[in-house]
């Protein structure tokens, strides 16, 4: 390596993957493009792989921008994930509109999966079939899919999905690792899939942290560690740290994602990834709002600078053993 080691390098270095979600509004800025190529080795469209974007009229399906994100990212050597198949926050509004008895809404969902998968399958690594099915009470989520299809909607949503993309490494996704009562029904929910062969290969567990009440490296390891019976591969593919837009916090910025990327890494995670890698190309601005500005949850800065949390990044996949010491 010449010069400071890119993201991309070093986990190359250690058979990892580094992952950035794409904004799809500034894809076509050129610059864009070559600092996701240039930093990370997997790609995560943020949306344009979703329901609402791809399937957005019963019985169409768009994938002209889906096919433009997966060509570029295996174009330039990079993975792809699918996040995601089925979110309760991705229904679309005809299927809501149509309120399909269970029957009908089994068969729009098995074409959903089966043409997005077959679509897909032998140029998408990973998909997270399943995203924040359990609320933070530990229940099932009652305006999500499950209302629609019925008991045991997930297990068959996996094997469809199998079926549909052999090849596909199989997750379900989930956030706020510190809700106690969500993450214990998580892993009652994996415990009986798995025993009842259901084709799942993984968790994937979202990082997404404030300033204030921040994500310590110490809970993060202290949660993951209670999934590791379960014996599934673990990804943290959305950690973000989001600070408002004056310049002071950075430095406690960098040191929670700093914390993030060692946990993951000590934790046996081979895949951590970035919901928000830069400032100056960001989708944060349709979620996130201080004040009438924009959040700056980015590892670089509005003028491509890098910030603190890009130095501890690189510093964590320096320093961090991977694979993690055997205790």
């Amino acid at each position: 390596m010449n010069g400071t080691p890119t993201f991309r390098e070093l986990a190359n270095d250690k058979g990892l993957l580094i992952g950035a979600a794409v904004d799809e509004h500034s894809f076509d800025d050129l610059d864009y493009q070559r600092f996701l190529a240039k930093h990370f080795n997997c790609i995560y469209p943020s949306w344009a792989l979703k329901w609402d974007c791809l399937h957005c009229e019963q019985g169409k399906f768009d994938f002209s921008l889906g096919d433009r994100i997966v060509n570029f990212a295996l174009d330039n050597g990079c993975k792809v994930r699918l996040n995601c198949l089925l979110w309760h926050n991705d229904i679309p509004q005809w299927f809501v509109d149509l309120d399909p008895d269970q029957e009908t809404a089994r068969a729009i969902v098995q074409e959903h999966i089966e043409t997005v998968l077959n679509h897909f399958e032998g140029r998408v690594e990973f998909c997270d079939v399943i995203n924040e099915a359990i609320g933070d009470n530990g229940k099932p989520r009652p305006n999500g899919f499950s209302r629609y299809l019925g008991e045991g909607w997930i297990e068959w949503a996996y094997r469809l999905a199998r079926n549909a993309a052999p090849s596909m490494s199989l997750f379900y996704c989930d956030y706020r690792i510190k809700a106690d009562a969500k993450w214990a029904a998580i892993n009652t929910m994996m415990e009986g899939l798995i025993k009842a062969g259901t084709p799942i290969d993984g968790l994937a567990v979202q990082l997404h942290s404030r300033l204030v009440p921040a994500l310590s490296q110490g809970q993060i390891t202290h949660h993951l560690a209670k999934l590791k019976p379960l014996n599934l591969k673990l990804h943290l593919p959305e950690c973000g740290v989001w600070i408002p837009p004056y310049i002071g916090p950075e430095k406690l910025q960098g040191a929670i994602y700093g914390g993030m990327v060692k946990a993951g890494l000590l934790a046996g995670a081979d895949q951590i990834g970035f919901w928000w890698p830069t400032d100056w190309r960001t989708h944060a601005k349709r979620w996130l709002d201080f004040n009438g500005d924009v959040a700056r949850p980015g590892l670089y800065g509005r003028s491509r600078e890098e910030k603190p949390a890009a130095i501890q990044v690189r510093r964590a996949l320096v320093q961090t053993p991977y694979p993690p010491p055997a205790k």
